[in-house]
């Protein structure tokens, strides 16, 4: 009975063959703009922040003569975006024809129908935490008490959330304090076309909770005193095709009403792109989020749940490099969980930039609910985030961004799993931490063995503790060497990490990267040491 269904569904769309389409327009001749009507107090001193133009001609509207035109050679309409100067239509091939041949049309572009929401199933099989230690420790790992000890909770910082809906979340007790303060300043539902995005969805209840929700009086998100955006951009359960232009529309909107921040549990991958399409300019979204960034909007968006499938990379539009792209990682272990999805992006830039635990507690409609995904791993972030910029107010947002990055509990190191790893709030709390450069190993040898080099390494043994037997072993399960050679440019060409079963370990290097130029970096509890391939080469070439 479904399939009959879905047959008697489809028919009338297969036989109008209506697509839906993208039209840019050549210019916006003829419109007029006042900045001061349009833009709240918020947004324009954003753009002051950062030297901006109030006269921006992609903040003008369409021209509605164009829009007109395109409209009477339309079946219907989407959304219209000033950034980008087009709207979204649906119509047949033959309308589109002649569409494409209006004097003021710049192009057109098919749109495919596919989104993916940054979440995965409920795994009950996994829940080694209780829920009140888990909701500690998401957010303990980035050291977010520091940020709520020194009175840093987001106060003053305007957050979007671009989300499939957030039923549930203007009666739901984890808001409440919100609520009562009148913190969620506006609404929009882009689906609907409406001012209720409470009425369907559950996905971005349970992503604002991991922002600024409270349970049992401990907070699950850090931004307990910021304000609130809230656009429903998606529908939960099925895919469609306003998805793109809704997220645009949305950070638009986000932007007019004064967001410095923007919150995106949301992809757009398979069936819509190809990998090699994730190159951070191609996809709508990833045109948005390049604008939102030039007008100093700050984008978390999730890495997506593609590692373990056969897409495997991270998803659009967190490919942009103005985004900060956010990975996973599982509490268990504290490395890169399964499904979060890998960098880099098409152009070889690094993603993720950073990490964030990715099985978590959080709000439901009506209760809390250990869950996975990146979905919640970004909104733990951009909480992290608005407490940071908080206590930097005058920093542009690619100054944060670049903050973030290098308050990740690996950095300077990096791969395309974690990022620079866990951003840590001791990092913007204490000079000190952010300047320990303390060793905590050394290269005690390096030899041939084979067609391999190994590389020896002694670890600080205060980070081991001696067994029965007298043999040192690791006094916290959860901790790892990662190394990775990069290039001349900066890419990957190979990265692991290894768990140290005693304090000297062997790091394998193929000889066959060895000649080139480039870098091995070793990361090992909070120390980074760099090496020069073509020096530790001549080394090996000095002992033969």
């Amino acid at each position: 009975m479904r399939k009959l269904f879905l047959l008697l569904f489809l028919f009338p769309a297969i036989l109008s063959a209506q697509n839906k389409y993208w039209v840019f327009f050549k210019d916006k001749g003829g419109t007029e703009f006042n900045p001061y009507s349009y833009f709240v107090p918020e947004a324009i001193e954003r753009r002051m922040l950062n030297h901006l133009s109030l006269m921006d001609s992609t903040d003008f509207p369409l021209n509605k003569n164009y829009v007109s035109a395109v409209t009477n050679l339309s079946d219907s309409l989407g959304n219209e975006s000033r950034w980008l100067n087009g709207i979204a239509i649906y119509t047949s091939i033959e309308k589109m024809e002649k569409i494409k041949h209006l004097s003021f049309v710049k192009e057109v572009r098919l749109i495919a129908v596919h989104f993916n929401i940054t979440r995965v199933n409920k795994d009950e099989s996994k829940q080694e935490k209780t829920k009140d230690d888990l909701v500690t420790y998401q957010l303990h790992r980035m050291r977010g008490e520091k940020f709520t000890e020194a009175g840093f909770t987001g106060k003053g910082i305007r957050i979007a959330i671009l989300d499939a809906g957030f039923s549930g979340a203007d009666k739901h007790i984890a808001f409440e304090k919100i609520r009562s303060e009148k913190r969620i300043i506006a609404t929009h539902d882009f689906i609907a076309k409406d001012d209720n995005p409470y009425k369907t969805g559950n996905h971005g209840t349970s992503v604002f909770s991991c922002i600024a929700g409270v349970y049992k009086n401990k907070n699950i998100g850090l931004a307990q005193d910021a304000e609130f955006l809230l656009a429903r951009t998606e529908f939960e359960t099925s895919e469609k095709s306003y998805e793109e232009d809704c997220w645009v529309a949305a950070l638009e909107w986000a932007d007019k009403l004064g967001a410095r921040l923007v919150n995106s549990s949301l992809g757009y991958g398979n069936d819509r792109y190809f990998i090699e399409d994730m190159d951070g300019r191609k996809s709508v979204v990833a045109k948005g989020a390049s604008i939102a960034a030039k007008k100093g909007m700050l984008i978390v968006n999730s890495a997506g749940n593609e590692g373990d499938s056969y897409w495997k990379y991270i998803i659009t539009p967190a490919d942009n490099d103005s985004v900060l792209c956010v990975g996973g990682t599982d509490p268990s272990t504290d490395y890169h969980i399964s499904f979060s999805s890998y960098g880099p992006n098409a152009k070889k830039n690094l993603k993720p930039n950073v990490s964030a635990v990715a099985h978590v507690l959080a709000a439901t409609p009506t209760d809390f609910e250990i869950m996975d995904g990146t979905s919640f791993s970004a909104p733990l972030t951009t909480g992290f985030v608005a407490c940071a910029w908080q206590k930097n107010p005058g920093l542009t947002n690619m100054q944060i961004f670049k903050m973030i990055e290098h308050s990740g509990h690996l950095y300077p190191y990096y791969d395309y799993a974690h990022g620079y790893g866990i951003p840590q709030a001791t990092w913007f709390i204490d000079s000190n931490y952010r300047n320990a450069t303390k060793p905590t190993f050394t290269i005690s040898d390096v030899s041939i063995k084979m067609r391999d080099t190994l590389i020896s390494l002694e670890l600080d043994t205060s980070y081991f503790v001696a067994d029965t037997n007298g043999d040192l072993k690791l006094k916290n399960k959860n901790v790892f060497v990662y190394y990775h050679f990069a290039d001349d440019a900066g890419h990957l060409k190979n990265y692991q990490l290894l768990k140290p079963e005693s304090n000297e370990i062997n790091l394998t290097v193929p000889q066959s990267l060895l000649h080139k130029k480039g870098m091995l970096r070793i990361h090992f509890m909070g120390y980074t040491s760099e090496f020069k391939l073509e020096e530790l080469y001549a080394k090996i070439k000095t002992k033969e």
